[in-house]
């Protein structure tokens, strides 16, 4: 008898190995058809993904509805880091059905077009739902599967592909001048607003208040897109070429807003405490990720840009400028300040070792298992005990803005100018 093994495709060997290893990474203990879907948009190889290019699927959209999908799914935790990760009952009915179909098609090989046509005869299950949603229709996908194994028999790689008019996707080496003709005009409008608003403020245009709000609200999400294109960067230098098809390289901030956790909550603390969030979110496919090493510099890349954004901002005031130049422009200063002390708190806060930030994040790879595991749960609430510890006086809360205090000394920012800044930057007090 001949073991599935043997039949399978190198595409659909590389999306079994990538549904264990995405299982393995969010401590599931069972592989679940949407780990497979998954993997079918990632590796973008093989049938399935060529068949969902055909049918003029959003890649993009569906790869992040699935992981969303998958980042709520409440499975139960892998006994140890080292435990076996199984099949889950629909997976197992997804395999029996992908073998059925490539066998009715008389194909010796089993690729990712019979998992992906296996998946939508998987009955009422969120990949389903999520392929309906994205266009993709059984007698269609089953029609453009008939078609593909047709003109690609006995043919392989690009060429199959391109039999059915789909282009490969395929990354060259990342340059300088790719990275910045990719960037989105989002971003460039962002910048343009952003800088007519200091100079409006520099100036004492109609009412500065108004415009130096606009300035700093611009320059935060400057340094939140920087932030997280940080992460993403790395991560594709480890190893992550999904994070092109996500437009995490091009800067654009609607790639990475979450509406509660990047508007409401960032503005929410900085309008109450004065508080500079990082705000943003990238999801990486860890499993791509080369090595340990890598997955910590996945991580310290946002704060490391942040990091880059608050030197460019504190330059004149390390120099002296702002201090001989206070008199004349005090609007614009101040909300320079405030913008140099929003980064200060981000960087500060952000590098906290506590799950759901990054200095979690730089310091989990190198956790032992059992330890990691413990805390992995503590993810989705770490944050707001944070906010909770920060809200009430405490020793920890004083030793933060202690510290605080001391870099911006130590860039020479006066934080009376920062604390001006923000009380004109509350434009609806006056």
């Amino acid at each position: 008898m001949v073991k599935l093994s043997e039949r399978l495709t190198p595409a659909a060997e590389k999306a079994i190995q990538f549904t264990t290893n995405e299982a393995r990474k969010r401590r599931h203990a069972v592989i679940t058809p949407e780990n497979m879907l998954l993997a079918i948009l990632w590796i973008k190889e093989g049938s399935g993904y060529a068949v969902l290019r055909a049918l003029g699927v959003d890649i993009t959209a569906l790869v992040a509805q699935v992981e969303k999908t998958l980042d709520e799914d409440e499975q139960v935790e892998l006994a140890d880091g080292y435990a076996e990760v199984g099949l889950s009952k629909r997976m197992r009915a997804v395999v029996d059905i992908a073998i059925e179909e490539a066998n009715r098609m008389r194909s010796k090989e089993i690729d990712t077009g019979h998992f992906l046509f296996a998946i939508l005869q998987a009955g009422q299950i969120p990949a389903v739902k999520l392929l309906h949603e994205a266009g993709v229709d059984l007698e269609q996908a089953r029609e453009y599967l008939a078609a593909y194994s047709k003109a690609t028999r006995g043919t392989s790689g690009a060429r199959r592909t391109a039999s059915m008019g789909v282009r490969v996707s395929s990354y060259e080496p990342l340059t300088a001048w790719k990275l910045v003709r990719s960037i989105s005009p989002v971003f460039w409008g962002l910048v343009a607003l952003t800088v007519l608003a200091g100079y409006l403020t520099y100036i004492e245009w109609g009412n500065p208040s108004i415009s130096l709000f606009v300035f700093v609200v611009g320059g935060w999400l400057i340094s939140l897109c920087l932030h997280e294109f940080g992460h993403a960067l790395v991560a594709y230098l480890g190893g992550d070429t999904s994070v092109i098809d996500k437009g995490y390289l091009t800067l654009n901030l609607f790639r990475y807003t979450h509406v509660a956790f990047s508007i409401v909550l960032p503005l929410f603390f900085l309008l109450m405490g004065g508080i500079g969030l990082p705000g943003g979110a990238v999801y990486i496919n860890r499993g791509a990720i080369r090595n340990r090493n890598l997955h910590s510099l996945v991580s310290l890349a946002g704060p490391a840009m942040t990091a880059f954004f608050l030197g460019v901002i504190a330059v004149p005031f390390f120099l002296g400028f702002a201090d001989s130049a206070w008199s004349a422009h005090p609007v614009f200063w101040a909300g320079l300040a405030l913008l140099a002390f929003l980064q200060v708190t981000a960087l500060m806060f952000n590098l906290l070792p506590v799950p759901g930030l990054d200095g979690y994040g730089i310091v989990e790879p190198f956790l032992p298992e059992s330890i990691a595991r413990q805390l992995a749960g503590l993810g989705s609430i770490g944050i707001f005990l944070v906010f909770a510890l920060f809200w009430f006086d405490n020793p920890i809360r004083d030793a933060f803005w202690t510290a605080v205090q001391g870099l911006l000394v130590l860039l020479n920012v006066d934080p009376f100018m920062a604390f001006q800044g923000l009380d004109w930057f509350r434009f609806w007090q006056f």
